[in-house]
């Protein structure tokens, strides 16, 4: 095992054989059967990570081959095709996949096979049955019926396109922070919701149009309570996720309502309330502080974006800040 140079602390498995390919994605998603089109010899990498909600894989072999994999049982996998392309079968449907244009999702009670091509390059996220489905009842506000995807969905739509971005976005922030303690952990949750929930909302499954039939937004008293929970306890992980549920609607109504009703989404609310919490502990405490510190405490772990936000909002860099209040 290797891992990437650089910000990035991603393990990263390697192989030039069929064993080596086999036994790594055999150890990280699901014992199968790869047989190889090109002859013995493979490019295979691998970046990948796994939290408590998905396992995360940025996968090639380098020259053509077929997967033949057996039911998930309790997952669903879903590869979202960044370059070449592949052939995917599954349950007697079957369907082609291209970079950035097409992706594919399997479900879990059947087996189903990938035809790589030699230049093929995808994002393969292992995704637990039951993560998606809490997701799914968060979305709707409601417990819905298991779910059923179509075989492949188009990555090159607006939703496709937010569901790569989201992916990505996790890559990047997984690679630059400790994957251990409170803090880290509280944000990997929030960006495995966004993650769930852009695959529900860029894929079509049975649910596809319950989610598009949601009210139009959330009642006031909806938006009123969210955003005096985000005033009392902005220090807290919030998502969208878990506003919605703890003021019991659904997750894109809420998303609509706090557009309609303030003009920005709940996620934008929550930034500012934290940004005027900074300033405001930036300004009142003593010389011995430390800038990151009143940055976590109000959920900003990535210390330069954090001076980024702060001086677009305020014109001055936190470390300015503090020092205007000692001078």
């Amino acid at each position: 095992m290797a891992v990437v140079a650089g910000r990035l602390d991603i393990p990263v498995l390697r192989a030039e054989d069929v064993d080596g390919a086999h036994e790594h994605i055999s150890t990280v998603y699901i014992p199968h059967r790869l047989v190889p089109l090109d002859g013995p010899g493979l490019g295979f990498k691998m970046a990948y990570f796994q939290t408590p909600r998905l396992t995360f894989g940025h996968v090639t072999y380098g020259a053509e081959i077929d997967l033949l994999c057996p039911e998930m049982e309790s997952y669903f996998h879903l590869n979202l095709t960044l370059a070449g392309h592949t052939r995917v079968a599954q349950g007697g449907r079957r369907g082609i996949t291209s970079g950035r244009h097409t992706g594919a999702v399997f479900n879990p009670e059947d087996d189903y096979r990938v035809h790589w091509s030699h230049d093929a390059v995808q994002y393969a996220l292992k995704l637990p049955a039951r993560a998606l489905h809490d997701q799914l009842a968060v979305l709707l506000g409601r417990p819905g019926d298991p779910l059923v995807f179509d075989l492949t969905f188009d990555l090159g739509a607006e939703q496709g396109r937010s569901l790569i971005a989201a992916v990505n976005h996790l890559r990047l922030r997984y690679g630059t922070m400790s994957a251990h303690g409170t803090q880290s952990r509280a944000v990997i949750s929030q960006l495995e919701s966004y993650v769930l929930t852009q695959v529900l909302l860029a894929t079509r499954h049975n649910h596809s149009d319950d989610l598009a039939d949601q009210p139009v937004g959330a009642g006031r008293q909806h938006v009123r309570r969210a955003a005096q929970l985000i005033e009392e306890r902005a220090g807290e992980p919030w998502t969208v996720e878990t506003l919605a549920s703890a003021v019991f609607v659904g997750a894109r109504a809420l998303q609509v309502g706090f557009r309609k009703d303030l003009g920005v989404t709940p996620m934008e609310y929550l930034r500012e309330v934290r940004l005027l919490r900074a300033r405001d502990d930036l300004l009142s405490s003593p010389a011995s502080v430390q800038v990151s510190d009143i940055a976590t405490r109000w959920g900003f772990f990535h210390l330069g974006r954090f001076s980024q936000l702060f001086r677009e909002r305020f014109g001055v860099l936190p470390s300015e800040c503090l020092r205007r209040r000692l001078d």
